[in-house]
């Protein structure tokens, strides 16, 4: 897939977006960024200087009319090109809130860092963040070394380690961020799924409770004995690496 991004939202810049839409596949995006949230027909600029029409006449919001073509949008503005990096900065104070749900696990330990860092950048004044992730019970992450040896989780979910829960704190504070909010969701998100997954490898494991698992849903008849075999493991290595792990939701928020 390719994300194509056009700068600028005057007539050439939403011309080009919307051909793009049209000749691109359909896995592909494109996303247009402007420095402000509307179009603004400027050859009927001389007709508001006139007092001949007003502002309202000439321009129009370029959010809804984006996504009914399908295509993205942000009234950031592009504060640096990267074309080396295939990359846009995006302008300083641009967001409203920023959105990440079970994605920075996946960062590493400066990933993590370097994106609450950006966060704290592109947000407004009075901004959110809002962060659904695992995070470790203590401040010793790398104990995940001896619980998962067999490297079932990490290879699984494509991760190092999860950050400590107090570090995520310490460094969200450090950068200037109010915690606003917080949930612990571990007991109702990952305990029941572990609980349920557990259950259904072991089921699968007992060729009786297989076969009647096979009834209820013939594709898992796909499944080779052995194959069931492994998934038991894998969801002991998961249960060893839950119980010292939480699943969490912050809300943090740019002090205004």
């Amino acid at each position: 897939m390719s994300h194509i991004v056009v700068l600028g939202g005057g007539i050439g810049g939403v011309s080009c977006a919307y051909e793009l839409k049209k000749t691109v596949r359909k896995q592909d995006r494109v996303t247009l960024v402007s420095n402000k949230p509307f179009f603004q027909f400027t050859p009927s600029n001389p007709w508001v200087a006139v007092k001949w029409r007003g502002k309202d006449d000439i321009t129009i919001g370029l959010a809804p009319v984006l996504s009914r073509h399908g295509v993205g949008f942000s009234a950031a503005g592009a504060k640096r090109v990267y074309p080396l990096e295939n990359r846009v900065e995006l302008g300083d104070g641009s967001f409203d809130g920023v959105l990440c749900l079970e994605a920075a696990f996946h960062f590493g330990e400066k990933g993590r860092r370097a994106f609450l860092e950006e966060s704290w950048r592109v947000l407004r004044p009075g901004g959110r963040l809002v962060l659904v992730d695992f995070a470790w019970r203590d401040g010793s992450p790398e104990r995940i070394e001896a619980l998962d040896r067999e490297r079932h989780v990490r290879d699984t979910w494509r991760f190092s380690e999860f950050e400590p829960l107090e570090r995520y704190r310490a460094t969200a504070r450090a950068l200037g961020f109010r915690e606003a909010a917080f949930r612990d969701w571990t007991r109702p998100v990952t305990d029941t799924f572990q609980h349920v997954a557990t259950a259904l490898a072991r089921a699968g494991s007992v060729a009786p409770l297989r076969w009647l698992l096979c009834q209820l849903r013939p594709g898992l008849g796909r499944v080779r004995p052995e194959e069931w075999d492994f998934l038991v493991e894998l969801m002991r290595a998961h249960d060893r690496v839950r119980r010292a792990s939480r699943y969490v939701a912050f809300r943090f928020e740019k002090p205004a």
